[in-house]
């Protein structure tokens, strides 16, 4: 999770949740369009999740993403 609320995105906070990550995943903002980052992916990271942008004017976007590790 990136938040970027009231501040400069370079200064957004970031946060991974210990059963799903923890602190493999990183979010690369620089990247056009930007990109998350997993290291040390395993077997059992396997499976689709859902990516949530949230926008201050605009509609929230939701997407599935499947991960498929091979």
């Amino acid at each position: 999770s990136v938040d970027g609320r009231d501040r400069d995105f370079s200064m957004a906070e970031r946060w991974s949740d210990e059963n799903v990550f923890a602190n493999r995943a990183y979010f690369m903002p620089e990247k056009q369009p930007a990109e998350l980052g997993v290291d040390h992916i395993r077997e059992s990271d396997q499976a689709v999740y859902r990516c949530r942008v949230d926008f201050k004017i605009a509609q929230t976007r939701n997407a599935k993403v499947n991960l498929t590790v091979i």
